[in-house]
């Protein structure tokens, strides 16, 4: 017999042995009868021994096809780019952030120092202004008296061009008038009423 036995073997073996009498079928197959078909009653263990159980084959384990292993490495593969992928976008811009943040900070370094200068020369110069501002008052005064005596002479120029204007007429017509004397002399208007009369006009 070989090393594998069927359980029905070793219970037969182990009825030998304990001289156990033989079911009734075991009897009647010694006298020529045929044996029933009956189901195999479960070992039962004798008194100081172990029940030995049925060998059974162990199934084959589930064992995924290659497109599904493909597919998941697949998968295994993106989800680690687009981890790589995440990390290395919010590490540039944090280093763009960083960046522009240094470049804001020197700009509005410069800017408040240049503000600050600026600031000063105003204040410097304001104060400045208002300590001379007399002066510039002292200026107004004396534009606006220059101012008056500029107009103050304008009218006088223009009134003595007016005399002269009237001066010459008032000489045209006592010209005219002499004139008239010497071709006429039986008139009796005498010429310095007639200057006087021109001069009035």
């Amino acid at each position: 017999m070989g090393l594998l036995r069927s359980p029905s073997q070793i219970l037969r073996k182990r009825r030998a042995e304990g001289n156990q009498p033989a079911p009734a079928a075991e009897a009647g197959a010694g006298a020529g009868a045929e044996p029933k078909a009956e189901p195999e009653a479960e070992p039962k263990a004798a008194e100081g021994e172990e029940v030995v159980a049925p060998v059974v084959s162990n199934p084959i384990p589930y064992a995924p096809s290659t497109t599904e292993l493909l597919l998941r490495s697949d998968r295994e593969k993106s989800a680690t780019a687009y981890r790589r992928a995440q990390k290395a976008e919010a590490e540039y811009r944090a280093k763009k952030d960083a960046e522009r943040s240094r470049n804001d900070y020197k700009s509005s370094k410069s800017h408040i120092k240049t503000s600050c200068h600026e600031l000063k020369l105003g204040l410097k110069t304001a104060f400045s202004s208002v300590k001379t501002s007399p002066a510039v008052l002292k200026e107004k005064q004396v534009n606006a008296g220059t101012r008056s005596a500029v107009k103050k002479q304008e009218k006088e120029d223009e009134k003595r061009r007016k005399l002269d204007a009237k001066l010459k007429k008032v000489k045209e017509q006592q010209a005219k008038l002499e004139e008239a004397n010497k071709e006429n002399n039986d008139e009796n208007t005498p010429v310095a009423d007639v200057v006087e009369e021109s001069a009035l006009d």
